[in-house]
């Protein structure tokens, strides 16, 4: 079921206005590419009638700079061939997981229905990074802490799977403006909270970053993700959300980015797992390279 109306579009864009002029914290700059979405995100949110508006303009790269959506039939996005090498690797998770698929909400052409299921290249990278996270890092989680989490495409995906967990964003206001409008829409009556407070029971907790200090002795998560939004930082600003995950109490960290994050660690910490170039999300000659940390005890 998904609230498709201009209420839940406007309860996004309520939230977002309740955040969007606080001056974004000097000690975490944001990249040159970054400045213009973000510039771009801010001239598009007021236009935006249905949350099927604002879904289809993240899914766009070059108007949100979210992730690489490719249209069904091309070489980024042979389902088939994804479909046939996740279930290589992990094999039955899918039939263990019904309830995991893409958004009925996604660009129609971007999207191969398979037996009734909904499959995207997106999607595969989303499932891969789950799948990893359950196999290295935790089996269960109850708590996890994204660094940049974009349309909220995975924390859908893990709140499906684990209705009874909290799912944190910690992001710029413009992209939590599209978390939000996507996440109520998958999830009516799941509770959605913000801003300066972190309150218990909620589902979902939009922090974004001029608020990051709240934060501080929410902890422990189980697990912090950053799925290709280090990538896009200044090495500066890399370093101080791996400093942030540390100082709160997150457990382990998964990375899937352009690069390895190794430089940005604190002490304390102990590689897990290390993957270059998935091929189920291999898109083009960048080298994807995937992270598994644990905290030493």
């Amino acid at each position: 079921m998904y609230t498709m109306t201009t209420m839940a579009i406007e309860e996004a864009r309520a939230y977002y206005q309740s955040v969007c002029d606080l001056p974004l914290p000097v000690e975490l700059p944001l990249s040159r590419d970054w400045v213009g979405y973000r510039e771009r995100h801010r001239n598009a949110i007021e236009g935006f009638c249905t949350v099927s508006d604002a879904v289809h303009f993240a899914q766009r790269h070059h108007d949100s700079g979210f992730n690489h959506r490719f249209a069904v039939g091309g070489d980024m996005s042979n389902i088939d061939d994804k479909l046939r090498l996740f279930e290589e690797e992990c094999p039955g998770f899918l039939g263990r997981h019904p309830t995991l698929e893409d958004s009925r909400l996604s660009i129609p052409e971007t999207v191969r229905i398979i037996n009734g299921r909904y499959y995207s290249n997106i999607f595969f990278w989303h499932l891969h990074a789950y799948a990893a996270i359950l196999r290295y890092l935790c089996a269960e989680p109850r708590s996890i802490l994204e660094i940049g989490g974009g349309l909220g495409e995975l924390a859908r995906m893990f709140k499906l799977a684990h209705p009874e967990m909290t799912y944190t964003i910690l992001d710029l206001p413009e992209s939590l403006f599209f978390a939000y409008a996507y996440l109520r829409a998958h999830f009516p009556d799941a509770v959605i909270s913000g801003g300066d407070r972190l309150p218990t029971g909620a589902d979902f907790v939009l922090v974004p970053v001029q608020y990051y200090s709240v934060l501080y002795g929410s902890g422990p998560y189980d697990v912090a993700v950053s799925q290709g939004s280090m990538q896009e930082m200044p090495p500066e600003t890399s370093k101080f959300y791996m400093r942030l995950v540390h100082d709160v109490g997150v457990r382990s960290f998964y990375s899937l980015n352009y690069h390895s994050l190794e430089f940005a660690f604190p002490e304390g910490w102990r590689k897990v797992h290390e993957r270059r170039n998935v091929p189920i999300i291999v898109w083009d000659s960048l080298v994807d390279m995937e992270t598994c940390w644990g905290r030493e005890t």
